[in-house]
């Protein structure tokens, strides 16, 4: 675990070129639904520096490539979303990487969703419950390679996530890339 950490930290620490263009193609405010929100984080690190050692991770450390995330919450509610785009060498590798994106993520084995929309080559989504000191609630994350990048989309909340709503957030930013 503490290497796990300490290898994250060093993909934020090393230099990353191309991290504000990345970051610059992440959906913003504006682009999702309702209104109200604000950013809370956003970051970027080097792509295939941390985590588990995967072909396509090596092949994407080897081109330089820089992984953005950005989180946002509702400013009136108990709502929040994060997205995260991960630009990889070719739409193989966008494709290897979603098809481990179940095995990256807390499971709910009870819980199987299907989603697709255009720009997305192929969809991943799951639904998870969850009960804590805020009480019960729900999150959602949908993965999608989308040409050569992997895009993720997590909302969690009260109230519950309408898959739509994640749904039109994946598009939009399957959107931004392609553009």
């Amino acid at each position: 675990m503490v290497l796990k950490r300490l290898s994250f930290a060093a993909a934020q620490l090393a230099p990353k070129p191309g991290a504000r263009q990345v970051l610059a193609r992440v959906v913003t405010v504006d682009d999702l639904p309702g209104g109200g929100w604000s950013v809370i984080d956003e970051r970027t690190w080097r792509t295939g520096v941390s985590g588990w050692a995967t072909e396509w991770g090596k092949r994407a450390r080897a081109a330089g490539s820089v992984t953005a995330w950005r989180s946002f919450e509702a400013v009136a509610g108990r709502q929040g979303c994060w997205v995260q785009v991960v630009p990889l060498v070719s739409e193989l590798d966008a494709l290897s990487a979603l098809e481990e994106a179940g095995d990256r993520a807390l499971r709910n084995l009870r819980s199987k969703v299907t989603v697709a929309f255009p720009g997305a080559n192929r969809v991943w989504a799951h639904e998870q419950h969850t009960s804590g000191p805020g009480g019960e609630g729900v999150a959602k994350m949908l993965a999608a390679a989308s040409g050569a990048c992997l895009i993720v989309v997590s909302a969690s909340g009260s109230p519950e996530w309408a898959w739509d709503s994640v749904v039109s957030i994946a598009r939009r930013q399957a959107e931004l890339l392609s553009a």
